[in-house]
């Protein structure tokens, strides 16, 4: 969220609303750590943008495996292991 100067004042962490009637109660995370409860204006605006990176994460998810802490030790510890690759992605995603 910024303000009316552009100035980052928090972030949205937590979508709770209705993109048809608007109404909303989303929580918000500020630079000091605190959190609180956020009307966004335009609940719209805020939900096309989170569908937008939601679709951009699930693409995204194609191109990585997950593992777990000893798994990625012993990935880390192996340069030459073929999971160590760099994959070039589509800037448009």
């Amino acid at each position: 969220m910024t303000d009316t100067k552009g100035e980052l004042q928090g972030l949205v962490y937590r979508l709770s609303g209705s993109p048809l009637s608007g109404c909303n109660a989303c929580g918000l995370v500020l630079a000091d750590g605190s959190t609180r409860t956020y009307t966004a204006p335009s609940f719209i605006a805020l939900w096309r943008d989170f569908l937008v990176y939601n679709q951009r994460a699930q693409v995204l998810k194609g191109h990585f495996e997950a593992f777990t802490l000893p798994e990625a030790v012993a990935l880390l510890k192996d340069p030459h292991d073929p999971r160590q690759r760099v994959i070039q992605l589509d800037s448009r995603v």
